[in-house]
């Protein structure tokens, strides 16, 4: 009866411990290499910030108006990404089937150097949920806003924001990624094996 009860809670310790995850990765529009301004992101940097199973989309909905550029400078003394005047703006993070992506943070910015309210919201893409979102976010000119949403999808997220994403900017977003699948490694399989002899062992001695 104990082995029974033992043996799958040391299985349970032992897949675990072979689950891959990753420190979190920080995408900054200033390691884009651009000095010019208004270049289309997805265009000339095709998934610019995607790492491991996370693959990043500057223009998932292939819209002209909402696809994101890069800008140097000016909002809120960082460079950011941003969009048309009078419109949402659109970033996707797309994670790969059997891992799991957290989006941590990113940064807002307002243009030039200017104290903005932007709306803004995260979207899980698995079934379409808002997991976060504020209609009036104050964004300060001097130092932006540093949103913070420590959530995480198997499909990926959908950041928005605006309705004047040309005033607003985003920046620094920053998410980890994890293997969603438990694979155990050699040195987790030695462990659970020696555990399973020394559970026969108490068996055979209670008997």
């Amino acid at each position: 009866m104990l082995r029974r009860i033992l043996a799958p809670a040391v299985l349970a310790g032992v897949l675990a411990s072979g689950i891959a995850s990753a420190a979190p990765v920080v995408v900054k529009v200033e390691d884009m290499g651009f000095v010019t301004n208004a270049n289309v992101i997805q265009i000339a940097l095709p998934g610019f910030g995607s790492s491991g199973p996370v693959t990043l989309n500057w223009d998932p909905l292939n819209d002209a108006d909402k696809r994101l550029l890069n800008w140097v400078g000016s909002y809120s003394g960082r460079d950011a990404a941003y969009c048309s005047t009078g419109t949402d703006c659109q970033l996707n993070l797309n994670v790969a089937a059997g891992n799991t992506v957290t989006l941590e943070s990113f940064f807002l910015g307002g243009w030039p150097d200017t104290n903005r309210t932007i709306a803004w919201s995260v979207i899980d893409l698995t079934d379409s949920s808002v997991v976060a979102s504020d209609p009036g976010a104050a964004v300060s000119g001097t130092t932006g806003l540093v949103v913070n949403v420590n959530a995480t999808s198997s499909t990926g997220f959908a950041v928005l924001f605006g309705p004047d994403g040309f005033n607003g900017g985003i920046n620094d977003i920053t998410y980890s990624f994890s293997n969603g699948t438990p694979i155990p490694t050699p040195g987790a399989l030695a462990l659970f094996g020696t555990a399973l002899v020394g559970f026969g062992f108490v068996v055979r001695r209670r008997r």
